[in-house]
């Protein structure tokens, strides 16, 4: 069954959002509603992770608080953005653009509840999974290659080659702590390329100060797994992600107790 689409509305005239809220809760989307204050509005988005948020724009001049917001979206996340102006407004609409917006309406219109919803409606297909909504991360990396048992192919005194390369957060599987030939150094194992790994100069703990945690979890000393590639588990010992296992550290049992009872209770 399709989770229901959740959206955040980003307004100071809180009973206007909340008739909105209610007109869309009825229409079976989920609905979270924030004051204009950017502060607020970016914690919302962080902790909510929404499929689109609805923003009024207050005022079409530069440097307003719907337009910060907006602006902060639009460089972090691939998340839908829907800008609600007032008549006198339209004329600065261009002030806007840069956001990308996927659409802009008037909110004095009779029918502006409706042309929400069937703005929604047409959207639908590009609203992305949880964690495709964050935008790539930038990294300076080498690749290994990766033996049959899973480990990675490194020789002492072998020179690596570093390089930019982005990489989506919905493509890791899991990060993993170098071995003695790659020191102070965080493997990370992709979806899209399984026969390699991508090798960062740096420590398992910097990658989890900079995950969102409420999609990736540490469960060995030597390994952060992305939660929402778990296709199963073993008692307490080890999780499966994409057939490739996992071990689960003794001081993580509470870790992986946790993250299976979550995984039982979406299954019910």
């Amino acid at each position: 069954m399709k989770e229901k689409i959740t959206i955040l509305i980003v307004d100071n005239d809180i009973k206007e959002a909340q008739l909105l809220a209610q007109f869309l809760t009825n229409h079976n989307y989920t609905i979270f509603i924030t004051p204009a204050i950017y502060e607020d509005a970016v914690k919302a988005i962080k902790h909510h992770m929404p499929d689109a948020v609805i923003i009024y724009m207050c005022h079409a001049e530069k440097g307003s608080i719907g337009l910060k917001i907006a602006t902060f979206i639009q460089t972090t996340y691939y998340i839908l953005k829907l800008l609600i102006i007032e008549y006198h407004e339209q004329e600065d609409l261009h002030l806007y653009v840069d956001t990308l917006p996927y659409s802009c309406l008037v909110k004095s219109k009779d029918n502006f509840h409706e042309q929400i919803l069937t703005t929604l409606i047409f959207s639908d297909p590009l609203i992305v999974g949880k964690l495709c909504k964050y935008k790539e991360l930038l990294w300076r990396l080498t690749t290994l290659e990766i033996d049959s048992n899973g480990e990675p192919i490194s020789k002492k005194g072998m020179v690596h080659h570093y390089d930019n390369l982005s990489i989506k957060l919905c493509d890791i599987l899991y990060f993993r702590s170098g071995n003695s030939h790659i020191k102070n150094s965080t493997l990370i194992r992709l979806k899209s390329d399984i026969n390699r790994y991508y090798v960062i100069r740096e420590t398992i703990a910097y990658c989890l100060s900079i995950l969102p945690l409420q999609y990736y979890a540490q469960i060995h000393e030597g390994y952060v797994i992305s939660i929402d590639k778990i296709t199963g588990y073993h008692l307490l010992n080890n999780f499966y992600i994409d057939k490739i296992i996992i071990p689960i550290g003794i001081h993580y049992i509470d870790v992986a107790e946790n993250i299976i009872n979550n995984m039982s209770s979406h299954l019910k």
